[in-house]
């Protein structure tokens, strides 16, 4: 009986550090979503995602889905959308269904 009584109380202080270390993950957790969000509102941080409007895009050689290559002489004499994504990526191919197609 008092083995039983040993094993559950074991298993009761087991499960109070688990809170514990859970409450202090959580807490972590929500620094770093407070970091992460003032890091985001501070301008120029991180990577830049986007040209703004009539930036021009710097040099670069690309491969299109038909296996043609593509350089910035190729797109001078048009206004063009282009964007970048990796072949047989889950994720890409989610958003090349939504992006917008030549007319």
């Amino acid at each position: 009986m008092s083995i039983l009584i040993t094993l559950v109380a074991l298993v009761g202080v087991l499960g109070i550090l688990n809170m514990i270390f859970t409450f202090g993950v959580v807490r972590r957790l929500r620094e770093h979503t407070e970091m992460l969000t003032a890091r985001n509102r501070v301008q120029g941080s991180g990577p830049k995602v986007m040209l703004g409007e009539g930036e021009t895009v710097g040099a670069f050689t690309a491969v299109t889905v038909e296996g043609a290559t593509l350089t910035q002489d190729d797109l001078a004499d048009s206004t063009a959308l282009v964007g970048a994504f990796a072949y047989g990526r889950s994720s890409c191919d989610e958003r090349l269904s939504s992006f917008p197609r030549a007319r």
